[in-house]
C-alpha cells in the first residue's frame, strides 16, 4: 500500500531499497503523496502485488507468489466506507462492496440510510447461482484466476464499468434527495444500482465463460486432425 500511495517517496525496489517486505522497521502510517480515492482502496483491496516482482500470475517475476497477497480468493466479503460531509445527511453514509474475493471482482456502491437491501445483495445461500452477487463473483473470480492471460481484459473491463456506473447513479440520486426526495427513494437506488451489477456482472461472466471455454483442452477446431 506504502508503495502504490508514495511512489516517489521512496526507493521500493533493489539492494538499496528504503522498505521491502521484510522490513522490520516500516512506519505504522504514511502521508500519501496525493488524495486518495475509493478507486484507489478498492484496487489495493484487490491487490495480487500486481507490476512487482511478487506478482504470481508473472512468469517473468522473481519472487512471485513468495508473499500472501491480499486480494486472496476466499476473501469473501470486502467492504470500504465513505462518509460523503459535503452532502445532506440523509445521503452521507456510502458503503461500497465488493463479494467473492476482492483480486478480480467489482466494487459497487450501496446507500446505507436504508432498512433493507435487494436480494441480490443480500439473499446468499449454499447454493452456486448467479442470483446472487457472492456466487456470480466468485465464478467471475475463478475463471478469470485459472484463464489469467486471456480472461483480464474482460475482467477489468467489468470492475471498471460497475464502479463508473456505480457513481453515476450515486450521482443521480444525491441530486434527487437534494431536490427534496423523500429518504425512502434510497431503497429504489439500491434497487437500481443491484440491477446495474447484474446486468454487468451477467455480461463479464458469458465473456469470461466463452473464453475458458474456447481454451479447454478437449475442445477441437474442424481444422485439427
Amino acid at each position: 500500500m506504502a508503495r502504490y500511495f508514495l511512489p516517489r517517496t521512496y526507493k521500493w525496489d533493489g539492494d538499496s531499497a528504503d522498505f521491502t517486505p521484510e522490513s522490520n522497521d516500516i512506519p505504522w502510517s504514511f502521508v500519501p503523496e496525493r488524495k486518495v480515492t475509493v478507486e484507489d482502496v478498492r484496487y489495493l483491496l484487490g491487490s495480487y502485488y500486481q507490476g512487482t516482482p511478487y506478482d504470481p500470475y508473472d512468469k517473468t517475476a522473481a519472487c512471485k507468489g513468495k508473499y500472501r497477497t491480499i486480494g486472496v480468493p476466499n476473501s469473501d466479503v470486502c467492504g470500504i466506507m465513505q462518509i460523503r460531509g459535503y452532502l445532506p445527511a440523509a445521503v452521507q453514509g456510502v458503503e461500497w462492496l465488493s463479494m467473492g474475493g476482492s483480486g478480480f471482482t467489482a466494487c459497487f456502491p450501496v446507500y446505507a440510510n436504508v432498512t433493507e437491501f435487494p436480494g441480490y445483495l443480500s439473499g446468499t445461500t449454499e447454493t452456486v447461482s448467479t442470483d446472487s452477487i457472492y456466487w456470480h463473483s466468485r465464478l467471475i473470480a475463478a475463471l478469470t484466476d485459472a484463464h489469467f492471460g486471456k480472461a483480464l481484459l474482460f475482467d477489468e473491463r467489468y470492475v471498471n464499468a460497475v464502479m463508473n456506473r456505480g457513481q453515476q447513479l450515486l450521482y443521480e440520486y444525491d441530486e434527487k434527495v437534494r431536490q427534496g426526495e423523500p429518504v425512502e427513494i434510497l431503497k429504489e437506488a439500491n434497487r437500481k444500482i443491484a440491477g446495474m451489477v447484474k446486468e454487468e456482472s451477467d455480461k463479464a461472466l458469458a465473456q469470461i465463460l466463452k473464453n475458458a471455454s474456447e481454451n479447454m483442452k478437449i475442445r477441437y477446431h474442424r481444422g485439427d486432425n
